[in-house]
């Protein structure tokens, strides 16, 4: 591909022969993992608590998935093994 994604703060799409960033997108420091779309034209953004595709040829915030919280499952899970 031609495009590189960096999360930081924000994540930043780049062109990788110029180093040019062409998009800065917003959730970067919540990011747990970044994907292209096979035709490099989405990047899914992951993260805890859910996951946002771009559109890395305009820049726009395509799709946002949250995901349900385990919070208090999680918790009295783990309440009742350390018995």
């Amino acid at each position: 591909g031609t495009l590189l994604a960096v999360a930081g703060q924000t994540v930043e799409v780049r062109d990788v022969a110029t180093g040019k960033v062409l998009h800065t997108l917003e959730g970067g420091a919540r990011a747990r993992g970044l994907v292209f779309s096979p035709d490099g034209t989405l990047l899914a953004v992951a993260r805890y608590d859910g996951l946002t595709l771009w559109d890395v040829t305009t820049g726009a915030n395509t799709m946002n998935a949250e995901l349900a919280s385990n919070q208090s499952r999680t918790t009295e899970n783990a309440s009742r093994h350390s018995r």
